[in-house]
Parts: structure tokens; C-alpha cells; sequence
């Protein structure tokens, strides 16, 4: 089975080069071309959609990976472990604080 950083890179290239579809073509014969999954030259005609959390499921079990990624920190700096739970809550909380308070000072003052 692939790892995680494995398939993050066959992603990667799915998403910079496309993926290889079969086709049939005019003369009836079946061959192979590139798809592209966003439009690099175009890219007003693509749909976005910005996330700041998701769900992995994987083998029947479900994770939410930027849950798993604050534990392992706040095991790595010895946060207590009963307190864990809340902070991994509180975590998004404060990104998307700090996020809108950073974007609003490039706003007033994009050389920063």
C-alpha cells in the first residue's frame, strides 16, 4: 500500500500534468490522451473551493488529518495530554483569528 506522502505525490501529478484517460477517436480506434484536472492556462474556468479542515477515510477508519498533525505537536512540546482534546478544537479557531488579522495588515500594508 502506498504512503500517505506516495500518494500526495501521485495527487501532485494528477494535478500539474493531468491524468491518462482512454478515448475513442473519430476513426473508431481507442487510444490514450491527457486530461487535465484544472486549467492551468484558463484558470477563471475552474470551480475552487478553499477548505481549512478535512476527513480522511481510509481502511474503514476516519481522521481528520490536521487533528492527527496538532496532537503529534502537542505531544512533541509535552502539552499536557488531559488538555489535548480542547486544544486540537481550539486550533482551527485560532488559525482562522490569526489568518484574518494577518490579512487584513497585507491589506493595509502589502509591502509587510
Amino acid at each position: 500500500m502506498p504512503s500517505l506522502i506516495e500518494e500526495n505525490r501521485r495527487l501532485h501529478q494528477y494535478l500539474t500534468e493531468g491524468v491518462l484517460v482512454e478515448v475513442r477517436r473519430p476513426d473508431g480506434t481507442i487510444g490514450g490522451e491527457q486530461a487535465r484536472l484544472i486549467d492551468l492556462d484558463h484558470p477563471d474556468a475552474n470551480d475552487w473551493l478553499a477548505v481549512n479542515q478535512f476527513t480522511v477515510i481510509q481502511n474503514k477508519a476516519t481522521r481528520r488529518a490536521d487533528a492527527g498533525l496538532v496532537k503529534r505537536i502537542l505531544r512533541r512540546y509535552g502539552y499536557p495530554p488531559d488538555l489535548q482534546d480542547a486544544a486540537v478544537q481550539n486550533v482551527p479557531q485560532q488559525a482562522e483569528a490569526l489568518s484574518a488579522e494577518w490579512a487584513e495588515q497585507v491589506l493595509q500594508d502589502p509591502t509587510q
